[in-house]
């Protein structure tokens, strides 16, 4: 059983207590874009670990989810691709953000280098999935702070959400970020 599911709706427990879909995407929408447009003034302060990533979350969905901002508790899966086990979450992000603490957050770095860098992260956040709902909004976030720290700064209005569905699919099953790589790039104004 889905703890974030509500029984009757179907549909994600939110705060608006809507309970068909439309609905709740029409209103998801709306309050992640007002929150996202402030982030662009008002970027999340922090260190880019988990603190940073669950900062993000909260600030996109808080509007729309009594759980924005916390890691998942139940496991999650996509069709036949299963994402990291709740109980390894924590453990998964921290190693991980060690990683990129170790590489001094993809600081000094050209802007191809950081493209293959945060393809990489982008990747390794996918399959981790540590959030309910709103994954890839927090990841691209995450990510486009990680480029302002680093000297970059990444665009993400010319990636279609097709180009980051098949991109990020496809890095899962071939353990590769290659068609990450070519969307940071794009972002970046290098293609």
């Amino acid at each position: 059983m889905d703890p974030y599911i509500h029984s009757r709706s179907h549909l994600l427990k939110n705060k608006a207590n809507l309970h068909t879909p439309e609905a709740l995407a029409a209103h998801e929408a709306r309050m992640v874009f007002k929150r996202l447009i402030f982030l662009y003034s008002r970027p999340v302060t922090g260190s880019f670990g988990l603190a940073h990533l669950l900062a993000i979350h909260h600030a996109l969905f808080q509007d729309v989810y009594p759980w924005a901002g916390r890691v998942r508790s139940c496991d999650l899966s996509l069709g036949l691709v299963s994402f990291c086990p709740a109980q390894w979450l924590e453990s998964s992000l921290t190693a991980l953000f060690g990683e990129l603490a170790r590489e001094n957050w993809l600081r000094e770095r050209s802007a191809e280098k950081f493209a293959h860098g945060a393809a990489y992260y982008l990747a390794e956040l996918n399959a981790i999935h540590p959030f309910r709902d709103g994954n890839g909004r927090t990841q691209r976030e995450f990510i486009r702070e990680l480029g302002l720290s680093a000297g970059h700064k990444i665009r993400w209005a010319p990636i279609t959400q097709f180009e980051m569905y098949t991109s990020s699919k496809l890095s899962m099953a071939t353990k590769n970020p290659i068609g990450l790589v070519h969307i940071l790039r794009k972002t970046l104004g290098l293609n």
